[in-house]
C-alpha cells in the first residue's frame, strides 16, 4: 500500500486518537500541577520533550509523513525536522520512543491516584486513543516498516473501512 491515500474517516480517525492521547496528558498535567507545581513543571518539559523525540525517532522515518499521515500534526512536525531516510526503525529510534512513552505514562500515577477519578479517565483516554488507532489508522496506512501497524487485528480492513 502506498501513502497517497487518506480517506477523511482515516483522518478523522487519526486526529481523534491524537486528541483523546493529548486530552490524558492534560488531565495527568493538571494532577501533577496540583499535587505539585514542581512536578507539573517537570512534567510538561517531558510531555514536550518526548513528544518531539518521538516524532524525530518514528514520524520522520515514515514514508507517508509529507502527504498522508493520519494524525496530521505529528506528519506536519516531521516535515520540519531534519529529513530522515524512511527505512527500517533501529533499535534506536525503537528507543527514542519507548522511553519517552514509559516516562509519561509511569511519572503522573502518583498523582492521578491521589485524585482518584482523573486516574481512571486518563487510563480511559489512553485506552480509547491506542484502541481507535490500532482498529481504524493502523489498517489503512502505507507504512510497510511500521511496528504498530504489522500488530493490529485488520478490524477496519474486515468491516471495510479506509
Amino acid at each position: 500500500m502506498e501513502c497517497r491515500h487518506l480517506s477523511r474517516q482515516r483522518r478523522l480517525h487519526g486526529l481523534l486518537s491524537i486528541v483523546l492521547l493529548d486530552t490524558a496528558n492534560l488531565v495527568a498535567l493538571i494532577a501533577m500541577f496540583i499535587s505539585s507545581p514542581t512536578q507539573g513543571l517537570i512534567f510538561l518539559f517531558c510531555y514536550l520533550g518526548g513528544s518531539a523525540v518521538i516524532v524525530y525517532s518514528y514520524c520522520s522515518k515514515c514514508p507517508c509523513r509529507d502527504q498522508a499521515c493520519a494524525h496530521v500534526v505529528p506528519g506536519m512536525l516531521a516535515s520540519l525536522l531534519p529529513r530522515r531516510r524512511p527505512g527500517k526503525y533501529t533499535g534506536a529510534d525503537l528507543l527514542g520512543v519507548a522511553l519517552p512513552v514509559t516516562v509519561l505514562l509511569i511519572f503522573p500515577q502518583s498523582a492521578l491516584m491521589s485524585f482518584g477519578w482523573p486516574f481512571y479517565l486518563y487510563w480511559g483516554l489512553i485506552s480509547a486513543g491506542i484502541l481507535d488507532i490500532v482498529m481504524f489508522v493502523c489498517p489503512g496506512c502505507g507504512n510497510k516498516r511500521c511496528l504498530v501497524k504489522g500488530r493490529h487485528s485488520g478490524f477496519a480492513e474486515e468491516h471495510e473501512i479506509d
